[in-house]
């Protein structure tokens, strides 16, 4: 914890240190932090903060959950160390399943689908994908919109599902990118709509789009209590 500053506030400062001793590579961490008082008090939370990571098995890497600011009277004390912070951290496996190609819309009047197999969970899925054009601006520019209906087939909480989306231009090369990720519970069933904005008309002629899934469920998850110290000064 940071010594209280001009406003009062005093500012946790959290790394946390974890060794995978699973089989899987953690790919994700997710955390939720309560700093409370000596009563026992919460006085600041911080919830799902989250962290792309890659931890293999056998490896030790550094997490760090999002700052909390709590003021001197709320806490009830201006003593760092008064501080508990409790870290509720859960860690995520990744599947990632390359989709494959379609092209981008001609124009704003004929929207593209696609139909992909997707291997989520264990449990085969197959997702169609639909990208459209929005109708061209006073400035020549059209964004390509796509969506994704994803549905949870399998036995486990699909605590993130991402759809990345890269537009790349007649000769392959990138034009941009973007993302869109949900969760979707256990029966469930979310969509995903990733957007790329304000390209050009000639930028979008013959332009083809790479489609990618990123699907995260749960390997393990820990708490871990510390209490506050009082950060150094900075020269």
């Amino acid at each position: 914890m940071t010594k209280p500053d001009s406003d009062n506030e005093m500012c946790s400062e959290i790394e946390c240190e974890l060794t995978n001793e699973g089989q899987e590579d953690i790919r994700l961490v997710k955390m939720d932090t309560i700093l409370t008082n000596a009563d026992g008090v919460g006085v600041a939370v911080s919830i799902d903060d989250e962290e792309e990571i890659r931890i293999r098995p056998g490896d030790t890497e550094t997490f760090s959950p999002a700052s909390s600011w709590v003021k001197t009277e709320i806490a009830g004390t201006d003593d760092p160390s008064a501080i508990k912070a409790e870290v509720y951290a859960s860690f995520f496996r990744r599947e990632f399943i390359q989709l494959g190609e379609m092209d981008c819309p001609a124009d704003h009047q004929t929207p593209v689908t696609m139909t992909a197999d997707a291997p989520i969970g264990g449990v085969n899925q197959s997702l169609v994908v639909m990208a459209s054009r929005t109708e061209p601006d006073e400035d020549d520019e059209s964004s390509v919109e796509i969506r994704c209906m994803i549905r949870n087939t399998t036995d486990m909480h699909l605590e993130k599902v991402s759809l990345k989306a890269e537009l790349v231009d007649d000769e392959g090369a990138d034009i941009d990118e973007c993302e869109s990720a949900q969760q979707v519970r256990i029966g469930g069933i979310n969509c995903l709509d990733p957007s790329i904005w304000h390209q050009s008309t000639s930028a979008l002629k013959n332009a083809k789009i790479k489609l990618s899934l990123a699907v995260f469920t749960p390997v393990d998850h820990v708490m871990v209590t510390a209490m506050g110290t009082q950060a150094d000064e900075e020269d």
